[in-house]
C-alpha cells in the first residue's frame, strides 16, 4: 500500500506511508508502488516529491528509495534517554 498526499501550501506531494506484506517483499512490490506513486503524482502536475524514513529500517527501506532514483536531502538523530 502506498498513502501519498499533495501539499499545496508547500507545491510538493509526499509519499507518506509505504508497505509491502512480508511474503510479498523482496519480489519488487515496494519499487512498483513507488513508481505508481511517481507516475500519478506527475500526470497531476506535480514533480517534487518527499518522503521521510528511518534510516536504520530493519527491511533496508532507504536501498529502496535510491533504487528508485530518490536522492538523500537531510537526515537527523533521535536521541533517548530513560531517567530515573
Amino acid at each position: 500500500m502506498a498513502l501519498n498526499m499533495y501539499l499545496p501550501e508547500q507545491n510538493y506531494g509526499v509519499i507518506d506511508h509505504l508497505g509491502v506484506q512480508r511474503q510479498w517483499r523482496g519480489q519488487g512490490m515496494g519499487l512498483a508502488l513507488l513508481r505508481h506513486s511517481f507516475a500519478t503524482f506527475f500526470a497531476r502536475g506535480i514533480t517534487k516529491l518527499k518522503l521521510n524514513v528511518d534510516s536504520g529500517s530493519l527491511t533496508n527501506a532507504p536501498r529502496l528509495y535510491e533504487k528508485a532514483g530518490m536522492k538523500t536531502v537531510r537526515s537527523y538523530h533521535i536521541f533517548s534517554k530513560t531517567i530515573s
